[in-house]
């Protein structure tokens, strides 16, 4: 193989291995944000199938509103996954 084609596999082989673990990084953000969130829907929702009385609604109204707040949360950490995906997908 000349060294010029072997620079040019190596560069790649180092801008693949940057792009996966941006990619691994962003996915962390994610589960990191969006685990709290599904724990705190799951046990709201384990709440209100034992009660589904206007009392039972007005208990976890405060913590519905607080885990809707940390949606643009979410959202950013998807959307920087996302776009680090589409820019994986743009180098092939």
């Amino acid at each position: 193989m000349s060294e010029q084609l072997q620079a040019s596999g190596q560069k790649r082989q180092a801008e693949v291995k940057r792009s996966f673990s941006a990619m691994r990084t962003e996915l962390a953000d994610v589960r990191e944000s969006l685990k709290p969130f599904v724990d705190e829907m799951s046990e709201m929702e384990r709440y209100l199938r034992m009660d589904q009385t206007k009392a039972a609604l007005n208990t976890i109204s405060s913590r519905l509103t607080s885990a809707a707040d940390r949606e643009h949360v979410i959202r950013r950490d998807l959307d920087k996954l996302i776009q680090q995906i589409d820019a994986i997908q743009r180098k092939r």
